[in-house]
């Protein structure tokens, strides 16, 4: 439990990569803001980290090209969680 209580956000995190750090952030005691564009992968992975500890996760839709957009995802992880300890960009376009 090495994030015991640890907020962070994870950009990218509904597939792969940043799906895996998802988990492995959870596992570890953290609450997650799984940060994606793609709302059906973004919520299923949100859903099955939740499925097994209610509460860690919150699906957060953003694009981090978009200043606006970061903006409200920090709002909304922070509104969620109260701050902000990690932060994880993971995004990739290809």
């Amino acid at each position: 439990m090495r994030l015991k209580d640890k907020i962070a956000i994870v950009t990218g995190a509904g597939r792969n990569i940043g799906e895996e750090t998802a988990k492995l952030f959870v596992a570890e005691g953290a609450k997650v803001a799984v940060v994606d564009m793609d709302e059906v992968n973004g919520k299923a992975v949100t859903d099955a980290l939740n499925a097994a500890n209610a509460g860690v996760a919150i699906y957060i839709n953003a694009n981090v090209a978009d200043e606006e957009s970061v903006k409200r995802m920090i709002a909304e992880t922070v509104a969620a969680f109260g701050r902000i300890d990690i932060l994880v960009n993971n995004v990739a376009i290809s």
